[in-house]
């Protein structure tokens, strides 16, 4: 089963930076810890070949523009659980606000 979600520029780059911190944080549970960082390299992998070909054709007349990304069932439900533990990391309330309308997304599609 595989769940398309249609993002605009700033919530993938916002997605992007949150995935870049599972290399770095550790989580006090070790199962979680493992299952977040197995699934959670191959999404930060996903969008940041994602965010590389945004940067290379990105003119001023795509910033309207919505960005496909096709997610397995377990990807979209690991991309949810890692950027609720990790929204904290955001660094502006613009961020956050578009992280959690992702989470709000997802949390829809995987109902």
């Amino acid at each position: 089963m595989k769940i398309e979600l249609k993002l605009s520029n700033d919530t993938l780059l916002a997605t992007h930076a949150i995935l870049q911190y599972v290399y770095v944080v550790s989580y006090g549970n070790k199962t979680l810890e493992n299952v977040h960082k197995s699934i959670g390299f191959e999404l930060a992998d996903k969008f940041d070949k994602k965010v590389k070909t945004q940067k290379k054709k990105a003119t001023l007349f795509d910033q309207k523009k919505k960005i496909s990304v096709t997610l397995k069932y377990y990807e979209a439900w690991a991309l949810k659980a890692i950027a609720t533990d990790l929204i904290y990391t955001c660094s502006s309330d613009y961020s956050k606000n578009l992280v959690q309308s992702l989470i709000n997304v997802l949390d829809q599609k995987l109902q």
